[in-house]
This record gives structure tokens, C-alpha cells and sequence, in this order.
């Protein structure tokens, strides 16, 4: 008897949770509301400027490697190319309905899912399914803030939009801008629009640290994209050569940090620009308030032909934003890199209930599943520095869980667990973990607990290079072949006769 899986959305997580589920042998439907597979990196949310932070050869799935015509760091384009490749090559094209809303969930006294969704043409479908996974991500609501005046400004032909809505640069021509925050999104669209604007200028309240590509001319990934550079960071326990780095060894590991923090301030000239040097030590980055450094934009900042503002726009009139710092600025748009809501409105009320704790922060187990909630769970609500992997080892670990590859603790244990993980995420980045979904820097710590509960790893050896090496996702296509395997030898027969 065949087991139906519904997905909800099309990006990393849902592609490779499709791909695991139907080697697995689950009749697999995957529903994305965009007319392409893609998520952040669809056309319709595609801003100008959009690349990767990792290199191609860290970010990729495992059976298939990136496409040798990209350059190191691809562009968002880039990597759509690559997703289309991957669904064509996997025969996942049959599996997706493209331009397909999912409006609701619920689940049925069996633990079985009632899915309603929206078709194109306003069709609604409903369809039954026996397991549910989530992998709308994280980054998928735009939070745009509610700017006092905003309604006026609009009304009189402003516009205020996410950067993932300010998707044709042309939009920008001859016109007065404002970028709002200093994250990647800000930083990659205002340095690409800049040049044909009227007048760009970019505000935001606080500044964090911009990696270069290179540093001591030694590519970024052999620094920060390793065993090594995650564990310099402290994660909730430490075993190991990690012990030593924060115990005997931390004036090694703060001077490992402080060369670092020297070299990338001599390198992008802060002192020449003190408005962008960040009030914290490059130490911050734990916090994951980190990004790679934009080519070109400090540049543009420091010949004037990007005004940065270090303040926040207190109220809007037509034509006109009024910040903190007493500027008054001129702006016909104002592009917003400030973040994402982190939500399931489909999800059925009884059940929205049992997903976040008090303070508001998603209770998820190792950040996959629900408590309390049966043949459900999330893929990718997690931030992480190998996007690609981490989803399919997560998709791994949901199929191995589904399927009874291993048994979790009980419930009132997995909840003092996840407690216990959102309280130190918490305190680790000040609050803004995104509503628990913060795991970076620590994605190797995370890819192992999942490998952990399914009893499988990389080899020892593998892991050792790991420590110097940033990590090849290929590497990571036989521990998955090796579970599906033992499942189609031990557990299939049985699971689907259930």
C-alpha cells in the first residue's frame, strides 16, 4: 500500500525531501506557488545583485555536482539554472504543481492530512495525504516595517517594497532610492543599482561584520566553510579539539579571530570609514551577523555615489523620509531588507498552538519536528552555510523517522531538549534567532545530530578533513544511498503492508 507525502514548497528542502521520499518508494506531491522550482532563488523574488555567500562546490546536492560553466561564487540566475537541472535529472518535474497555493491544513482524527490548495486558474483541489513536510523555509513572507505615514507616501506614487519584490533594476533609473538594513540583500541591491539612480542613499540602524572573498589572499571557504572555523565559536557542548580551543587553547583561538578581524579591516579601509565599522568584535559573527562582503560597495560609499545613514526612518511623507538622525531625504522608492516572517498560515488554528513556545519561537525538535504533533514535520527552517546539504540530510531524517529507522525519546524529553536549545540560541544571538531557526555558524554540529539519531556518518577520515577543508556535498550521497538501501532490504516491505 503506497504512503502519500505532501510537500509544501519547491526550494532546497523541498526539492530534496521530494527526491529522498520517492527513492524511499512514497507517492510524493509537491505543491510552490511560484510558476518555477527555486525559492529564494526564483525570477519573481530574484533582486538585482543576488549571488551566493558559499562557493559552487559547497553548495550543491549531492547527485548532482555544480555546473562547470558557473564561476565560483554563482549568480542567483545562476543557481536557478542549476535547480531546473537537478529536477529534470532526478524526473522530480511530474511531482510539482506549479502555481499552486496551499490555503489549509488539518489533520484528521487518524493523524492523516486534509490539503486544500488553490490551482492557477482559482480552482480549489483537496487531497489526502498520510504524512505532511513543510519546506515553505524560512526566508518566504517578506517583514516589511510599518513606517508611520506610509499609506500618504504610497497614495502620492511612492512605493515600499521587500528586496525580494524589487526584482527589475530598471526600476531604479533616475529615480531617489533609499535601501533600508546592511544585510547581504541591502548591501548586493544597493551596490547594483547604483549607477543608474538619481540619488541612492542606504540606512540602517546598526552594522555588522563584511567577510572579503579572501583573506591573507587565501580563500574565504578554507577559512570559515570548515570544521576548524565553525569551532572557533562556541557551541552549546564541546568535546574534543574544541574543549582545547575554549579551554587551554582560547588565546589561540582569540588570536586566530583578532588577525582576522585586523586583516578585514585594513582590507575594506574601516577606519577610513567609521560609520561602517561594527561597534562589536569580529567575534560577533557567532551571532551570525555576518555576511560576504558586496564587491565594489564600500567603494561606492566612500566616493559618495551610495550615502550611507547610520539611523532608521521614524516617519514617511509623500516624496520624503524623515530618520532618527534629523536627515530629511528625498525618495521616490524604498527598497526594505528587513527580514522575513517565519509562518505556516496554512496551518489549522488547534494546531498553530502546539508550534511555538511563549516567547514565540518555533518548537521543533533538532529543528525538523513538531511536538506533539503526529506525521508532520519541517525541512530547512534553519539557516544554515550548506543550505543544499543540511536539507537533504534533514529530508534523510525525516524519511528514516517516518519509516521507524530509529524511535525519538518521549515527548516531555524532546521538549526540555528543544528548551534548552532555544534558551542558548537565545542568549547566543542577543534574541534575533529568527524565532529558533538560527543554527549558523554551527552547521556541521547540526548535520551530525541529525546523522546521530539515524546512527550513520561521514568516515572518521572524512570528518578529519572536514577540520581543514570545507566540506563537498557529493561526499554525503552515500550515506544516503546507504539508508535507502537498507530500508528497500529490511523495512519497506513491512512499512507499506502497514
Amino acid at each position: 500500500m503506497s504512503k502519500k507525502t505532501c510537500i509544501i514548497g519547491a526550494g532546497f528542502s523541498g526539492i530534496s525531501t521530494a527526491n529522498v521520499f520517492k527513492q524511499y518508494g512514497f507517492e510524493v506531491q509537491v505543491y510552490e506557488k511560484e510558476k518555477e522550482a527555486g525559492g529564494v532563488w526564483a525570477s519573481c523574488r530574484r533582486y538585482p545583485g543576488l549571488g551566493t555567500q558559499n562557493t559552487r562546490d559547497t553548495y550543491h546536492l549531492s547527485d548532482l555536482a555544480p555546473l562547470k560553466s558557473h564561476p565560483e561564487w554563482p549568480k542567483g540566475e545562476q543557481v536557478q539554472e542549476y535547480f531546473e537541472e537537478y529536477i529534470n535529472q532526478q524526473k522530480l518535474r511530474p511531482l510539482i504543481k506549479f502555481n499552486t497555493t496551499v490555503i489549509s491544513t488539518k489533520q484528521e482524527s487518524d493523524d492523516t492530512w486534509i490539503v486544500e490548495s488553490k490551482s492557477e486558474d482559482g480552482v480549489i483541489h483537496t487531497e489526502k495525504f498520510d504524512y505532511l513536510v513543510i519546506c515553505n523555509g524560512i526566508f518566504s513572507t517578506p517583514s516589511i516595517p510599518k513606517y508611520k505615514g506610509i499609506e500618504e507616501f504610497v497614495e502620492n506614487g511612492g512605493r515600499v517594497c521587500h528586496t525580494s519584490e524589487f526584482t527589475n533594476k530598471e526600476d531604479a533609473r533616475g529615480k531617489d532610492i533609499i535601501v533600508i538594513g546592511f544585510g547581504k540583500s541591502s548591501c548586493d541591491v544597493a551596490n547594483a543599482i547604483a549607477p543608474i539612480t538619481n540619488k541612492l542613499t542606504q540606512v540602517a540602524r546598526s552594522v555588522v561584520w563584511k567577510l572579503p572573498k579572501y583573506v591573507f589572499g587565501v580563500n574565504f571557504k578554507y577559512l570559515f566553510l570548515t570544521r576548524m572555523g565553525e569551532n572557533l565559536m562556541k557551541y552549546k557542548t564541546l568535546s574534543g579539539f574544541a574543549k582545547f580551543l575554549h579551554g587551554p587553547g582560547v588565546g589561540v583561538r582569540n588570536f586566530l579571530l583578532n588577525r582576522v578581524e585586523g586583516f578585514v579591516g585594513r582590507k575594506l579601509k574601516l577606519k577610513k570609514l567609521p560609520k561602517l565599522q561594527p561597534e562589536k568584535s569580529f567575534e560577533a559573527i557567532a551571532t551570525s551577523n555576518i555576511s560576504l562582503y558586496t564587491d565594489g560597495h564600500f567603494d561606492k560609499i566612500r566616493s559618495g555615489e551610495i550615502n550611507f545613514e547610520k539611523s532608521e526612518i521614524i516617519k514617511l511623507e509623500p516624496k520624503k523620509a524623515y530618520l532618527k538622525n534629523g536627515q530629511v531625504i528625498d525618495t521616490d522608492i524604498i527598497i526594505c531588507g528587513t527580514g522575513w516572517q517565519q509562518v505556516v498560515p496554512f496551518m489549522e488554528e488547534r494546531l498553530q498552538e502546539k508550534l511555538y513556545d511563549e516567547n514565540g519561537d518555533y518548537l521543533l525538535y533538532k529543528n525538523q519536528i513538531p511536538i506533539g504533533i503526529k506525521n508532520m514535520s519541517f525541512n530547512g527552517y534553519h539557516s544554515s552555510f550548506f543550505c543544499p546539504t543540511s536539507s537533504e540530510i534533514g529530508a534523510l531524517w525525516i524519511a528514516e523517522y517516518f519509516t521507524k529507522g530509529f524511535i525519538l525519546p518521549l515527548d516531555d524529553k524532546l521538549r526540555k531538549d528543544t528548551d534548552e536549545r532555544l534558551a542558548w540560541s537565545k542568549e547566543r544571538t542577543n534574541g534575533k534567532n529568527s524565532r529558533g531557526t538560527n543554527i549558523i555558524p554551527f552547521t556541521f554540529h547540526h548535520i551530525d545530530d541529525l546523522c546521530e539519531d539515524m546512527g550513520t556518518n561521514l568516515s572518521t577520515f572524512e570528518r578529519f578533513n572536514q577540520w581543514n577543508l570545507p566540506p563537498s556535498p557529493l561526499a554525503y550521497n552515500k550515506i544516503i544511498k546507504s539508508k535507502i538501501k537498507i530500508f528497500k532490504e529490511e523495512r519497506s516491505k513491512y512499512y507499506f503492508a502497514s
